[in-house]
């Protein structure tokens, strides 16, 4: 009997990452479809194995726009029998255990990072990051097929080409994050498939690629554009998307929302149940997002009175801002309405367990910013880890708010603005 061994891998914090994941699953898992030959372009399995497969296991990663080297490092450092040997030996990987060889792999991976050149990558990974890659790590061994969904674009990318160009696993890549010409070469010419769409989302992408014609798959794709899109006229999107904000690092419940999702089923009582114990948890934390924020006005380019706001709650920190947004009256006194003509904002939130920060605005090229500290995202809405020179080294706390250096965090990355980012106009 022949097998395939599949490995998803997606955006952990969002509806339209785990949607995507989720129409992976229906079609491979329910509706039990082989992969297309041509997607299996650079896999050690023979024509005749691949003809004969019989059996799919199909596992799933799952991480956000800052730690997904830590995951990607240790699904190379599970299949180095899929390397070039010449290239394994030029990289100085050792042929250790698994600790030593992702650890050096992360290294190499590290040395592109401006960001983190003086740091050790095990030394600066969350806590929970290393837990859940070694819970895991025996799922991503031995790897023919990798689907990329959903993973935002991010300059260091390029740190993988050397790894992905001489690695026999096979790639295919479906996102709406716009990448530059270098990146769309390589993936273009390595992927099976690869196709990137800044109009729709990673789920209706995949959709329209493996499932145009399924009733579920196209619904799964409609809640998640109606999320990450920002038009929230679904009333059930904004429920999942918090469960999904906050369970971003609990894989029972992603998996929960995949083997739901990928059935048709949109209603399990269990889901609306993690809702409900949500909602006294949530109203504690939007209290003290709003108990700890900075605001004030600023000039950028030469406009003046720019809306700079700035918190931190345990949410999810694309929670917080939405949080932000809806309470956006008692803060700067007007109505907030994103794509705003008159009124131009940029909005910061840290999250106080992870230390990760996301940063919207309406005026200035986000992207930029969150690329600088490693991180990645859209034009208009990014994310990044709070840079460790940030961080009191004398504070003895896991709340990264009080461990926070806020007054050098903020007028750095305002001054950062004026460095690296660039004014943005939308037509609306």
């Amino acid at each position: 009997m022949s097998e395939i061994n599949i490995v998803s891998f997606t955006h952990s914090e969002d509806l339209d990452g785990i949607g995507s994941q989720a129409i992976v699953h229906r079609y491979f898992k329910v509706l039990k479809h082989k992969p297309d030959k041509s997607l299996l372009n650079r896999s050690s399995l023979t024509e005749t194995q691949i003809d004969s497969i019989e059996k799919i296991n199909l596992n799933y990663v799952r991480t956000d726009y800052t730690d997904y080297l830590y995951y990607i490092a240790a699904l190379f450092a599970q299949n180095m029998d899929k390397f070039n040997s010449s290239f394994i030996e030029k990289m100085g990987v050792v042929k250790a255990g698994f600790i030593d060889k992702w650890n050096t792999i992360l290294k190499i991976l590290f040395k592109t990072q401006k960001y983190a050149e003086n740091d050790e990558p095990l030394d600066i990974i969350i806590p929970s990051t290393y837990d859940i890659i070694l819970k895991i790590k025996d799922s991503l061994k031995n790897v023919h097929l990798l689907i990329l969904t959903d993973l935002g674009f991010n300059p260091s990318f390029k740190c993988l080409f050397p790894f992905l160009s001489n690695s026999r696993i096979s790639l295919t890549y479906f996102d709406h994050h716009e990448q530059d010409e270098i990146t769309q070469k390589f993936f273009s010419d390595l992927c099976g498939a690869y196709i990137i769409d800044a109009k729709r989302c990673a789920s209706e992408i995949i959709q329209d690629y493996f499932l145009p014609d399924d009733k579920i798959a196209n619904k799964i794709a409609d809640y998640s554009h109606d999320s990450d899109f920002r038009k929230w006229e679904i009333k059930e999107t904004e429920k999942w998307q918090t469960i999904i904000g906050k369970y971003s690092r609990n894989y029972d419940v992603l998996d929960m929302f995949v083997n739901n999702f990928a059935i048709g089923n949109f209603s399990a009582p269990e889901i609306e149940q993690l809702y409900q114990d949500l909602l006294k948890w949530q109203k504690s934390q939007e209290n003290y997002l709003m108990e700890h924020i900075t605001k004030k006005k600023i000039t950028l380019f030469g406009i003046g009175g720019i809306e700079f706001s700035f918190s931190a709650s345990d949410m999810r920190p694309g929670r917080s801002l939405r949080v932000i947004e809806q309470k956006y009256e008692e803060i700067f006194e007007h109505k907030f309405k994103f794509f705003d003509q008159e009124h131009h904002f940029i909005m910061i939130a840290i999250n106080i367990t992870t230390g990760k920060v996301n940063i919207n605005s309406n005026i200035i090229n986000v992207y930029k910013i969150a690329s600088y500290f490693g991180g990645g995202g859209h034009v208009e809405r990014a994310g990044f880890s709070l840079p460790t020179q940030y961080i009191k080294d004398d504070v003895k706390s896991n709340n990264y708010y009080e461990k926070l250096k806020m007054e050098d965090f903020i007028r750095d990355i305002i001054e950062l603005i004026s460095q690296v980012s660039e004014l943005v106009k939308y037509d609306v």
